[in-house]
């Protein structure tokens, strides 16, 4: 691939684990090792988050790809998870 990593990380929380709001964005142009160039896969997208114990989680991941001026974006939705106490 000439460009493969994640484009936009979008993050969710919710107290109840039914109604999720939306908190922040992940963008690769913040965080530029998101992507990576010549590579068939990336797998190591450098973001940390501490979430507030108790809350729940998940984040809709934008995911790219370019090779010889085609290229393709998709998103993918993580499972829930409960941060830890």
């Amino acid at each position: 691939m000439d460009d493969i990593g994640a484009v936009n990380i979008y993050v969710y929380r919710s107290t109840d684990n039914e109604h999720f709001y939306y908190l922040r964005t992940f963008s690769y142009e913040d965080f530029p090792a998101m992507m990576t160039h010549n590579a068939y896969y990336y797998s190591k997208t450098p973001i940390t988050f501490q979430g507030v114990a108790g809350c729940y989680y998940y984040a809709n991941v934008d995911v790219y790809a370019a090779k010889d001026g085609s290229s393709s974006t998709r998103t993918y939705m993580t499972n829930v998870v409960q941060a830890a106490n």
